[in-house]
C-alpha cells in the first residue's frame, strides 16, 4: 500500500490494481498513479491488490476471485478481502476506483465490459464517470480508432447486489465508487494511457489536483503510447528486431535526454546489437531524432539485457555517442536495434519492454520518467484452460484451449503452430476420429474471417510444428486462421497423449509458438507459456 498526502486538507481516494491478477492494465496504471504528486487531499494505492494472481498470470488466485469476496452486510470471504476491505475503512475513504480491463467492449455483443466506466447509486460516482465518459471521448481517444472503442457509462442503482468491492464500497459504506474498464482488444499501452488519464481526470475534478497534471509535476517526459515493432530495411531476417517509439517534452525548458535503460519482461532476450560498422538508425544500438540535436550510441559489442546506455558516454567513439536535446513541447522518436536472444534476432511484436529515460534540465535538476512498451502483435488472453471434450468418455482433461488477439491494425494470418509440453511423458497429439472440426481435429481454431483447422494423419508428435494449410490429411483437413484487426480467437487442441493414453492436462504447462503474417506483408512470432 502506498500513500501520498497533499499540502493542504481534501478528500480521500483509494485506487485499486490487480484484484484480478490477469488484467495488467489494472496493476501497471495503479503502479504509476502510486507516483503521483498531489496538491491536496490523500491519495492511497493498493497497485497489486491479488499479487498472487499477478504472479501466476490468472484472474483468480487460491481462494478464488478476489472481486466475489466482499458480501453486503456480512465479513469478507477471505484474508486478503479483509486486509483490502481495513484500508478502506480505516483510511476513512471518500472514493474508490477500482481499475480493471476486459478482453472484450461493453455493450457490442461480444460479452465484454471494457471501454466502460460502472459507477455506484452512491455519492456523486455517475455525475463524476459521465463526465470523464465524455473527456476520454472528446479529448483522449486516438483519432485513428473506430468509434466502437468509444467509452460507456453506466450507473448501478443496486449497490451491494453482487459481491464485489466497488458495490460493498457503496451499499456498506454509502462512499461512491467507479469500476474502470479498458478492453484488451486495444495494445496494453494504449489500455494504460487511458487508465491514467481518466484517474488524473478524475483527481483534479475531486480535488486532489490543482490545475497542473501529475504528469507534468511528476517527470518531464510523456511516453507518446506508440511503440512499434520494426523490421529494419538493413537486414534480411525478416523479424522486427526493432523497435520505436516517441515521447514529449513536457518539462517547459530545454530537456537532454542522458540516459535510457532497457528490461525486457521475456528474459530469453538479453542483448541489443546492430551488428554494423556504420552509425545511426536501425545502424546503432540507440537512436533518438529530437528537434535540437539528435541522440546516438552504438555500443562496442553490443548491450546485455536487461541494461542502461549512458548516451554520451558508452559509444566506441567520441563520434558514436550523443545526448539528444529536445526543445519545449517538441516530440522525440527513439529507435533501438536490435533485440536478440542468444545471437538470434527476436520478434518484438507482442512482447513487453520497460524503458527508463533519464534526462536534465538547464537547472541541472535531473528526472527519469519509465513506462512499459508493448508493441502490438498477436495477444495472448490469459484464459488457457485444460478441457474434457465431450467427444470422448473417458473423463479426463485431454483437450486444451486458450484465446489470443490481433492487436495490430491488419488482418492477420496464422500459418504455423509449435507445442512443446514441459513434462516430456506427454508424447503426441492425436484426436482418434474421422471427422474434422473441434475436438475432432487435432488443432482447431475458430476465427472471425476464416476458421483455422488441421486434422494430421496418424496424429502429431510431442514436441511438434503444425503446417495448418499443409500439414492435414486432405485439402478438407487443413486451412490457415485468418483474423481481421481487434478481433479474437480461440485455439483448441486435442488431445494429448502420453504412450497412446490420454492425459489429464490440468496442472501441466505447454509452450505454444505461433507464426502469424500480416495483410502488410510482414511477419510475426509469438511464444507462450500456458500453465493449465
Amino acid at each position: 500500500m502506498y500513500v501520498t498526502e497533499g499540502s493542504t486538507d481534501g478528500p480521500t481516494l483509494l485506487v485499486t490494481g490487480g484484484v484480478h491478477g490477469d488484467e495488467q492494465s489494472g496493476y501497471l496504471s495503479a503502479g504509476r498513479i502510486k507516483d503521483w504528486d498531489i496538491d491536496a487531499g490523500k491519495l492511497v494505492v493498493i497497485p497489486k491488490a491479488c499479487k498472487p494472481a499477478i504472479d501466476a498470470g490468472s484472474r483468480q488466485f487460491s481462494d478464488g476471485d478476489l472481486n466475489r469476496h466482499f458480501p453486503h452486510g456480512s465479513n469478507e470471504e477471505s484474508a486478503l478481502a479483509s486486509a483490502i476491505w481495513d484500508v478502506a475503512v480505516q483510511e476513512n475513504i471518500d472514493f474508490l476506483w477500482d481499475l480493471h480491463s476486459s478482453y472484450g467492449i461493453y455493450e457490442s455483443g461480444d460479452g465484454g465490459v471494457g471501454q466502460a466506466l460502472f459507477a455506484t447509486d452512491a455519492g456523486d460516482a455517475g455525475v463524476h464517470s459521465k463526465a470523464i465518459r465524455d473527456y476520454l471521448n472528446q479529448e483522449v481517444l486516438d483519432d485513428s480508432l473506430d468509434s466502437k472503442y468509444d467509452f460507456r457509462e453506466h450507473t448501478h442503482d443496486n449497490d451491494g447486489a453482487r459481491d464485489m468491492l466497488k458495490h460493498k464500497v457503496g451499499a456498506s459504506l454509502d462512499t461512491p465508487a467507479i469500476i474502470f474498464e479498458a478492453t484488451e482488444k486495444l495494445s496494453l499501452d494504449r489500455q494504460v494511457k487511458y487508465t491514467t488519464a481518466a484517474v488524473e481526470r478524475f483527481m483534479y475534478r475531486f480535488g486532489l489536483l490543482e490545475t497542473r497534471l501529475a504528469t507534468e509535476k511528476t517527470g518531464g517526459i510523456r511516453y507518446d503510447g506508440d511503440a512499434t515493432a520494426i523490421d529494419a530495411s538493413v537486414d534480411s531476417n525478416g523479424k522486427r528486431s526493432g523497435l520505436t517509439f516517441g515521447f514529449t517534452n513536457d518539462a517547459g525548458h530545454e530537456l537532454t535526454i542522458t540516459g535510457l535503460t532497457i528490461d525486457p519482461s521475456n528474459a530469453a532476450i538479453d542483448e541489443l546489437s546492430d551488428h554494423s560498422y556504420d552509425e545511426g538508425r536501425w545502424t546503432s544500438e540507440l537512436h533518438i531524432a529530437a528537434d535540437v540535436q539528435d541522440g546516438l550510441t552504438d555500443v562496442n559489442g553490443g548491450l546485455t539485457l536487461p541494461g542502461s546506455i549512458d548516451l554520451d558516454a558508452d559509444g566506441h567513439s567520441d563520434s558514436a555517442d550523443c545526448n539528444a536535446i529536445m526543445s519545449p513541447g517538441s516530440s522525440a522518436t527513439v529507435s533501438l536495434y536490435q533485440f536478440e536472444s542468444g545471437g538470434t534476432p527476436v520478434d518484438m511484436v507482442g512482447e513487453s519492454v520497460d524503458v527508463t529515460v533519464d534526462y536534465r534540465l538547464p537547472s541541472g535538476r535531473a528526472g527519469s520518467t519509465s513506462f512499459t512498451l508493448s508493441p502490438p502483435g498477436l495477444g495472448y488472453e490469459g484464459d488457457a484452460v485444460a478441457i474434457d471434450a465431450s467427444v470422448d468418455t473417458n473423463g479426463k482433461r485431454s483437450g486444451v484451449q486458450f484465446g489470443v488477439t490481433n492487436d495490430t491494425a491488419h488482418e492477420l494470418t496464422i500459418t504455423d503452430l509449435t507445442i512443446d509440453p514441459s513434462n516430456d511423458a506427454i508424447d503426441e497429439l492425436s484426436d482418434h476420429s474421422y471427422d474434422e472440426g473441434l475436438w475432432t481435429s487435432e488443432l482447431h481454431i475458430a476465427a472471425d474471417v476464416q476458421d483455422g483447422l488441421t486434422d494430421v494423419n496418424h496424429g502429431l508428435t510431442l514436441p511438434g510444428s503444425i503446417d495448418l494449410d499443409a500439414d492435414g490429411h486432405s485439402d478438407s483437413a487443413d486451412c490457415n486462421a485468418i483474423m481481421s484487426p481487434g478481433s479474437s480467437a480461440t485455439v483448441s487442441l486435442y488431445q494429448f497423449e502420453s504412450g497412446g493414453t490420454a492425459v489429464d492436462m490440468s496442472g501441466e504447462t505447454v509452450t505454444i509458438t505461433i507464426d502469424y503474417t500480416l495483410g502488410d506483408g510482414s511477419r510475426g512470432t509469438r511464444t507462450l507459456p500456458l500453465t493449465l
